[in-house]
């Protein structure tokens, strides 16, 4: 995931490839993972590869990678399920999932007025 903050040109890109894999210096960017592709990879660990095999921690890992159009209703349940499952709160999983739905949404936030030193400001 590529963090991008110069002004007029602000957002998160997410690059395919990971460690060991041959990505060129022009890696591609994606735009997400519809929900069809987000569950079937987050339900679907293969035993012997390395990494995680509980599907709720891979779901969690995978939301920030959603994308295009999804129902509200379903991905709140299934986000507030995955929560309660890896040990949070069952108070507090409708709020949690309500704020990382709503980050999904609005994306990347930019403050206009915010320099960073990062970006030339």
């Amino acid at each position: 995931m590529v963090y991008r903050n110069p002004v007029d040109e602000f957002g998160v890109d997410h690059l395919l490839g990971g460690p060991g894999a041959n990505v060129d210096l022009s890696p591609a960017l994606v735009s997400g993972l519809s929900w069809r592709e987000l569950i079937r990879v987050a339900d679907c660990p293969e035993p012997p590869a390395d990494g995680l095999q509980d599907v709720s921690e891979r779901f969690l890992l995978l939301l920030p990678l959603l994308g295009g159009v999804w129902s509200d209703e379903a991905v709140r349940e299934r986000t507030a399920a995955a929560l309660v499952a890896v040990g949070a709160p069952e108070g507090t999983v409708g709020r949690a999932a309500g704020h990382l739905l709503g980050h999904l949404e609005r994306r990347a936030l930019h403050d206009a007025g915010w320099v960073s030193p990062l970006s030339g400001g």
